[in-house]
């Protein structure tokens, strides 16, 4: 039993620090958006799109991954998700 109460508590912590970096990767882009801008030359107007297009993502990868999860082992999805990261 306590080997088992360990082995949640890390995955726990685990699933914890993987969503802390993924809402980390969606914030760094408002953060680095001046320098951004300004290193590739484009406008606000230009990179509303871009931006846009990086959240519609996050969306579309769930759509597509809830079918999947329904049939393979949350475990498998996510050293997958984790070493495509």
């Amino acid at each position: 039993a306590r080997r088992r109460t360990r082995r949640g508590w890390t995955i726990t912590v685990f699933l914890l620090v993987l969503m802390m970096i993924s809402w980390a990767d969606k914030a760094i882009l408002g953060i680095v958006a001046v320098p951004l801008l300004k290193a590739l030359g484009i406008t606000p107007e230009q990179f509303g799109p871009l931006g846009s297009a990086v959240f519609m993502l996050f969306g579309v990868a769930q759509l597509v991954a809830a079918p999947i999860a329904n049939r393979i082992s949350s475990k498998w999805i996510l050293l997958v998700l984790c070493l495509v990261w």
